[in-house]
């Protein structure tokens, strides 16, 4: 599959498989009837939440595909893909148990998400697009050590889409091109 080749649909059943297996919260939006769901959305939000993949997360087979089209990089693992299902390599299953400890006790204190840290970057005196993108990738970063971080137009992508519907709710205003919270 090449990324040409990539339909909304697909972006979209990737975005599903991504919510069940990452327990993402909130979830990315995948509903077709949804105006803001676009494949541009879609292929921004797949390509955020797969820089948080585990190594021991089990994908479908056409998700696998998709991100493989997109150039994304799955975290290394104890498992090889066999006819497009992920089986543990019992060569590898000791090195795995290690790895899974540290993981349980990252994963027990509450994670510092990027919506959080989006919402921390709006605080304080107006800002543009790219000056929040720019907040929040450093807050989440520190956040998040060790962490992958998708490139900076990614998340100014998210930011736009984060701001419009706060725009129309009216609890961010808009001044020459710097957003801010509405006081």
């Amino acid at each position: 599959m090449k990324e040409k080749d990539i339909t909304k649909k697909l972006f979209a059943d990737a975005c599903d498989d991504l919510n069940a297996v990452m327990k993402l919260d909130p979830p990315i939006p995948t509903d077709p009837e949804a105006k803001e769901v676009t494949k541009a959305t879609l292929e921004a939000d797949l390509k955020e939440a797969a820089a948080e993949l585990q190594a021991d997360d089990v994908l479908k087979p056409k998700t696998v595909e998709v991100l493989e089209a997109l150039g994304i990089e799955r975290p290394k693992a104890g498992a090889t893909e066999v006819k497009g299902k992920e089986e543990p390599s019992p060569e590898k299953a000791p090195e795995k148990a290690p790895e899974k400890a540290p993981e349980k006790s990252k994963n027990s204190s509450p994670k510092y998400t990027r919506a959080q840290a989006f919402c921390d970057a709006l605080k304080g005196k107006p800002k543009t697009m790219e000056e929040i993108a720019q907040k929040a990738m450093a807050i989440h970063m520190e956040g998040n050590p060790g962490k992958n971080q998708p490139q900076l137009s990614s998340i100014v992508w998210a930011v736009k889409d984060y701001l419009q519907p706060l725009v129309i709710l009216g609890v961010v205003t808009v001044a020459d091109k710097k957003y801010s919270l509405k006081s």
